[in-house]
């Protein structure tokens, strides 16, 4: 005879069992897990004819104005995954993170990157970076290297993420955070602050090349 508890998790069973069975459906796309893969796919397939598009342009601004136009195409789709609470491979969200860090929507981009970032969606094949984080830290230093607006914001947000061990990544990448972190407490005379972090920078990525700041940085505060 089974017992309550065991009774319980048989109707769970069941229940997720039968809920597994919805038809697919535009009505029904997101009540399983199984029909949100399939709403995603479908998606996919409107995502691989525009990266199709993408590739025929030439030129910077023109590949991000087209992208400025396809990301409201995806948006409701992503908000509705999200909000579903189902969680799987999505190349449609990844993609639409790329998109925003490409056209400098850095806000949006880290929003939706952090979340994506926490469902461990993993970076398409054609990519160098092939971990969320370290790619969204390249972003963010770049956007900084271009005084892109808001970047030096987003840049001490992400930074607090490698700090409090949020965020795990490769250590180069790491190396930079902590020199330029620094190099900006330097700049502000806040040279105590700016110890710690070349010290981080040194003891995280040797070839971060701050040994000589380090060095006239610790003499300069002995005297």
């Amino acid at each position: 005879m089974l017992s309550l508890a065991m009774r319980q998790k048989q109707r769970q069973a069941d229940a997720i069992q039968m809920a597994e069975r919805v038809p697919y459906s535009p009505e029904t796309a997101l009540a399983t897990l199984a029909n949100a893969k399939q709403l995603c796919q479908l998606q996919l397939r409107g995502l691989r004819v525009d990266l199709g598009e993408l590739k025929k342009l030439q030129g910077y601004q023109a590949k991000a104005d087209y992208k400025r136009q396809l990301i409201p195409k995806y948006q409701d789709y992503i908000q509705r995954y999200l909000a579903s609470g189902w969680e799987h491979p999505n190349e449609v969200l990844v993609y639409v993170v790329i998109w925003l860090f490409d056209t400098n929507q850095l806000f949006d981009a880290l929003e939706l990157a952090t979340i994506a970032i926490q469902q461990q969606q993993p970076m398409p094949e054609t990519f160098r970076r092939r971990e969320m984080a370290t790619f969204v830290c390249d972003e963010v230093l770049k956007a900084l290297d271009h005084r892109i607006e808001d970047a030096e914001t987003i840049f001490d947000w992400v930074l607090e993420y490698l700090l409090n061990g949020t965020w795990d990544v490769i250590k180069e990448v790491k190396a930079r955070f902590y020199k330029i972190a620094a190099s900006k407490f330097e700049a502000d005379n806040q040279l105590d602050d700016a110890l710690v972090f070349y010290e981080k920078a040194h003891e995280t990525w040797e070839k971060v090349q701050v040994k000589t700041k380090l060095e006239k940085l610790r003499n300069k505060l002995i005297k």
